[in-house]
């Protein structure tokens, strides 16, 4: 998706959990409804995020918050 060279949109509207989010993460934009939540599931049972939210995650929301 990175390598693309048309621009990709991403809506959110509810829960975007796992890889959802993470690719939700690859586009280049997102918008995002009141009522969006981004969830990283693994995370709760001791195991790393999947589908690139390794990457993605830490330059989206900075690496202290992620």
């Amino acid at each position: 998706m990175k390598k693309m060279s048309k621009i990709i949109i991403c809506a959110v509207a509810g829960a975007a959990a796992g890889g959802a989010a993470n690719l939700a993460f690859a586009c280049d934009f997102i918008f995002a409804a009141d009522n969006a939540k981004f969830l990283q599931a693994f995370v709760g049972i001791g195991l790393c995020p999947d589908t690139g939210g390794v990457y993605f995650l830490p330059r989206m929301a900075g690496t202290h918050r992620a």
